[in-house]
């Protein structure tokens, strides 16, 4: 598994406290809760597929938190911030294994 997703994961986790690999695979990479596990004991690397996946879930987390900052009037912005640098690392993840 690429260094790139298990910080990612970690990222993911300290924004959404008590996530659980198993919840990650699902939620954010769109695969089944084994994914993850599947990727670090075979030491795969993900697909460009799942970078997909993982930049639209992220992308649209960002855009939850903004909704609910806006709806109740609470900051979330460190939130989304954290998300969308997430969504730009990515992205850039995608064009390094693309090309």
């Amino acid at each position: 598994m690429s260094e790139f997703l298990n910080e990612v994961f970690e990222r993911v986790s300290k924004i959404n406290e008590g996530i659980s690999k198993y919840e990650f695979s699902k939620e954010y990479m769109n695969k089944s809760e084994s994914y993850y596990a599947y990727l670090t004991s075979t030491n795969s690397n993900e697909s460009a597929n799942v970078l997909k996946n993982l930049y639209a879930n992220v992308v649209k987390k960002a855009q939850l938190c903004e909704e609910i900052a806006r709806k109740y009037k609470v900051r979330n912005e460190a939130k989304r911030n954290e998300y969308l640098s997430i969504a730009e690392a990515t992205v850039n993840e995608f064009k390094r294994i693309a090309f």
